[in-house]
């Protein structure tokens, strides 16, 4: 997986630098000399093809823009150069309700919260509780390597290196004290910036008889949880089903959905920040400034 990510990475490059080598100078100057409009790809976050209702836009670096088309969300944002991604809704494949319950929390306005801009590898750390089964810590691997298979941007391992996210088991820990029926819990560390600066997954026990019934449940929790650390909420009843949904339905899917890939990649293609108001992103500017981060309760169940 890891591979297919640096040949996304490559391809997006080759085509930065064939925009800049259509330019004299790598880029178009005005008599001043000074760094005049450029043409700007406005691509489908989807399909990768050119937004034909947009096909004329150029703009200066740093230069606001904003960009609406039919079956996207609108985008306003300062122009970084390079090709700008727009954000499907309600284009026949994803709906903006969808988008709005896992990465808005189903608020209007939402705030997007991620990981760390520049954060590639996401490492998973067991506590001795899931090494002392080797079930779990089997489980644990496996759900890292179908998170890796399926988010398009973070690769993650267990004990590897990067951003770290801390499994734990611990009955006594406040959500099942608020929730005794609740078999796992995520927190994230955030603050008003939308950048999660920690995070941690906390099951209630490693009972299979009973409790989880199967090995896969619990593998499945796993990944939910810890797609939780990176960002994400639960999808709703009138979302299309899969390993995020708030209910039980989750338990029948093993990795997420072509829904929940699609949302995941957008979700790290925007700055944390970026707030949704009705059908319109706006991008915060990489100085926005953060809060004191505060370890906030995002999943319970």
């Amino acid at each position: 997986m890891r591979h297919s990510k640096a040949l996304l990475v490559l391809c997006t490059i080759s085509t930065v630098l064939a925009v800049a080598c259509n330019r004299k100078g790598g880029g178009i100057t005005g008599p001043s000399g000074t760094p005049d409009a450029q043409p700007v790809s406005v691509l489908s976050g989807r399909t990768g093809q050119p937004v034909p209702s947009l096909t004329g836009t150029a703009a200066r670096i740093g230069q606001a823009l904003h960009l609406q088309a039919p079956g996207f969300f609108a985008l306003h944002t300062a122009y970084t150069g390079g090709p700008v991604l727009l954000w499907p809704a309600d284009d026949g494949f994803l709906s903006a309700h969808h988008t709005r319950s896992l990465v808005y929390a189903g608020k209007d306005p939402g705030t997007l919260t991620r990981l760390p801009r520049g954060v590639t590898t996401v490492s998973l750390v067991p506590d001795a509780g899931i090494r002392a089964f080797p079930w779990a810590l089997t489980r644990v691997r496996t759900a890292a390597n179908t998170l890796s298979e399926s988010h398009p941007t973070l690769d993650f391992a267990v004990d590897g290196g990067g951003f770290t996210v801390d499994l734990v088991v611990n009955v006594a820990d406040e959500a099942f004290v608020r929730m005794p029926g609740a078999a796992a819990a995520a927190y994230v560390s955030s603050g008003d910036d939308g950048v999660i600066t920690k995070a941690k997954v906390v099951f209630r026990t490693l009972q299979i008889q009973g409790f989880w019934y199967t090995e896969d449940n619990f593998e499945t929790s796993v990944v939910h949880e810890v797609i939780h650390t990176t960002g994400l909420d639960h999808s709703q009843q009138e979302d299309p089903p899969g390993i995020m949904s708030a209910n039980a339905d989750s338990y029948g899917f093993h990795a997420p959905t072509e829904y929940e890939r699609l949302i995941m990649k957008m979700q790290y293609e925007r700055l944390p920040g970026t707030t949704l108001a009705g059908m319109a992103e706006s991008d915060p500017g990489v100085s926005a400034k953060a809060s004191e981060p505060k370890w906030h309760l995002v999943c319970i169940r």
